[in-house]
């Protein structure tokens, strides 16, 4: 029962405050590592959202990126972006949803924001039917 108490006031927080997030990435291609930043600059720079370092609960986003082509890795990447839900007192992470796409150099921003508001939607979801199924 205390563990339920606690979650629901953390879900009751979540929903009315800011949502920790970790973002682990792997990109060693130019591309990748501006939307890499960027996509820490959209989290940093959110009312909804900041970067976290603690064992918590939280949303993770996981990125890897590769150059689209060998010869030419500052023109584009492809990505893979993952989104798990954190519960720091089970093993494995909540798989929540994950894209695939293209991104070119100079639509890194526009395509790290898009990212970052899906993510937030999903989880934000996530914490409404938690909130709705515990109130009931």
């Amino acid at each position: 029962m205390k563990k339920l108490v606690l979650l629901l006031s953390f879900v009751l927080n979540l929903l009315w405050a800011q949502m920790p997030v970790e973002i682990m990435g792997t990109c060693q291609d130019p591309v990748g590592q501006k939307l890499l930043y960027n996509i820490k600059e959209q989290v940093s720079s959110s009312s909804l959202m900041y970067q976290t370092f603690e064992d918590e609960y939280r949303m993770q986003i996981q990125i890897v990126t590769l150059p689209m082509d060998d010869n030419y890795p500052a023109n584009g990447a492809i990505y893979s972006f993952v989104v798990n839900w954190v519960n720091p007192e089970q093993v494995l992470p909540l798989f929540l949803t994950s894209y695939v796409g293209k991104c070119g150099s100079l639509v890194a921003e526009e395509v790290a924001a898009n990212l970052v508001s899906s993510a937030y939607n999903e989880v934000e979801e996530l914490l409404k039917a938690i909130y709705q199924a515990m109130e009931e």
